[in-house]
């Protein structure tokens, strides 16, 4: 069978669609479009090049050896697949995808891991902003 057969004769089992669920799967009223996940862009080219610019700066600052055609090779993968949702917030699939890469490509693999880390940890400090604003709807 077909993956695309499967997936249709799988539709009927889904469950319908509650009231709530139905909102949660409207389209947002601002930020990113429906090609992102967690407010990251997976699928745009400016979200990848805004990925890679930052890795690339991370790993400048702690002056880890590699271009940045590395990262250009690297990290959109990286964004893609720590995106499919294993994981919370795609973490260890980050850090996974990223040493597993750029090793081979002459990056020592703590370096590559702390590389990772902090991108990990510059997307959750990037999302605070938004869960203050969501404490704050909860509040009202």
């Amino acid at each position: 069978m077909s993956s695309s057969g499967l997936t249709y004769s799988l539709v009927p089992l889904l469950p319908p669609l509650n009231r709530s669920s139905s909102r949660a799967l409207s389209a947002p009223k601002s930020g990113f479009d429906a090609g992102s996940t967690n407010g990251r862009p997976t699928r745009s080219p400016a979200g990848q090049g805004a990925a890679v610019a930052v890795a690339a700066l991370v790993a400048t600052a702690y002056r880890v050896n590699g271009t940045l055609a590395l990262w250009v090779s690297v990290i959109p993968l990286s964004v893609i697949l720590s995106s499919i949702p294993v994981s919370v917030n795609g973490w260890g699939v980050r850090e996974a995808t990223i040493v597993a890469l750029a090793t081979p490509l002459g990056v020592a693999p703590a370096d590559a891991l702390l590389v990772s880390v902090t991108l990990g940890a510059l997307n959750v400090l990037a999302s605070l902003p938004g869960a203050l604003v969501m404490l704050a709807g909860r509040a009202a």
